[in-house]
């Protein structure tokens, strides 16, 4: 094969993946682990999400810290997916089952710098959410399907400045298409039975970064996500019983601050601690036009502070080896976890690969995560018993500049 018959072979590749990407986002704004993603972008995966300090790449910069649209030259374009394997188990008096979900989370992307020194670019992510189903859980006499799932989808547009060499800002604007589903038992003195919600809707949010040089070989990065909330609207139904039914969302606002350190022109390390305001969710509330009362979807949501380390290394110019590690405390107190809302401190390993093959940029990713076995006794929710579990995921993503 020549080399004009390989370059249009992957032209025509990126393209048919672009699209394949671009009908899943459409049918489905998938949602993630338990809230936020250890990681999300395949090099950031790569490197344990370390990478505010070190955006080079276009999703990093979308996704971790927008001041790194700024220092991307030329047009980019990068489609991607992840996707995750997370068999979290639950253990009851009753009833033993894994979680049977397996969400995909495609993306794309595209930056320019067609009016340097301003990096301009826009992005559809599928990041914030939970997700989780349980099979043949019983229900008085009969036996039924746990199901829960709440997708964030963002549209993001975004601007960045180069201010000097030294210092790049960047704005990015979140326009948030949210859909919540659930299915599970009833169990109040209102009501029983076997409850089914559908809900959408929209919210708007943005994303700041900012990007330091302090030295040839370290930089500073910092990012602040703002809170978002979004509004659903939807129904209900519960034996019978139809009505129309609200969901507010109250996504939290999120500070990330960290370096990227280059040891050698080829040796990159990253290093950065994420504060995330999680007990603002416990505002999120569903609402019914019924008889049925107010319901919050958790009252046990906490702050957390999550570090994360990774490493870069370029073999060669064409070739990178990566690897890195997260410690994520849980977001939820343990007395008020449910198989619906399951979550737990994790320790989590990444490692990725990235090619360049011309123009054309091709990143493999994956990850292994152990949740810390949780036995709750006291609970809430009323599921009390034995959660544990893992997570993992691959993910395969492509990009071509010019």
């Amino acid at each position: 094969m020549t080399f004009h018959a390989a370059r249009t072979a992957l032209n025509s590749g990126l393209l048919t993946f672009c699209i394949v990407l671009l009908v899943l986002l459409y049918n489905s704004p998938g949602y993630t682990t338990v809230f936020d993603p250890g990681a999300f972008g395949v090099r950031p995966e790569g490197m344990g999400g370390a990478v505010v300090g070190l955006p080079n790449d276009t999703i990093s910069a979308f996704y971790y810290n927008p001041a790194g649209i700024a220092e991307l030259k030329g047009t980019h374009v990068t489609s991607g997916i992840f996707r995750l394997k997370m068999p979290a188990e639950y253990d009851g008096a009753r009833y033993k089952e894994e979680n049977s979900d397996t969400p995909v989370l495609p993306y794309i992307a595209l930056v320019t710098d067609a009016v340097a020194p301003v990096g301009l670019g826009i992005s559809v992510l599928s990041t914030l959410g939970t997700g989780f189903s349980y099979k043949d859980f019983p229900l008085g006499n009969r036996y039924i399907d746990i199901k829960s799932s709440a997708g964030l989808l963002s549209i993001n547009p975004t601007f960045a400045y180069e201010v000097n060499p030294r210092l790049s800002l960047g704005v990015e604007i979140n326009i948030g298409y949210c859909i919540s589903e659930m299915k599970m038992p009833l169990l109040t003195p209102a009501a029983q039975g076997y409850l089914k919600t559908d809900a959408d809707g929209f919210g708007l949010g943005v994303l700041l970064g900012l990007l330091f040089k302090i030295s040839p070989s370290l930089n500073f990065g910092m990012s602040w996500r703002s809170p978002m909330k979004t509004g659903l609207k939807g129904d209900f139904h519960l034996e019978g019983l139809n009505g129309d039914m609200d969901v507010d969302y109250y996504w939290p606002q999120m500070l990330l601050a960290g370096i990227g350190y280059y040891v050698t022109p080829d040796l990159a390390l990253g290093l950065c601690v994420k504060w995330s305001d999680w007990s603002d969710f416990n505002k999120s509330e569903f609402k019914y036009e019924s008889f049925l009362p107010d319901t919050p979807v958790t009252t046990g949501a906490e702050d957390t502070w999550r570090f994360q380390v990774g490493m870069e290394y370029f073999v060669v110019k064409s070739l990178a080896l990566r690897c890195g590690y997260i410690y994520d405390p849980a977001a939820i107190k343990k007395e008020t976890i449910s198989p619906m809302l399951p979550d737990m401190d994790i320790h989590e390993i990444f490692a990725g690969i990235g090619l360049r093959i011309g123009k054309f940029f091709l990143e493999l990713g994956t990850n292994y995560g152990m949740w810390s076995e949780t036995r709750v006794s006291n609970s809430t929710t009323g599921f009390e018993g034995k959660y544990s579990g893992y997570r993992y995921g691959t993910g395969i993503e492509m990009t071509y500049c010019w």
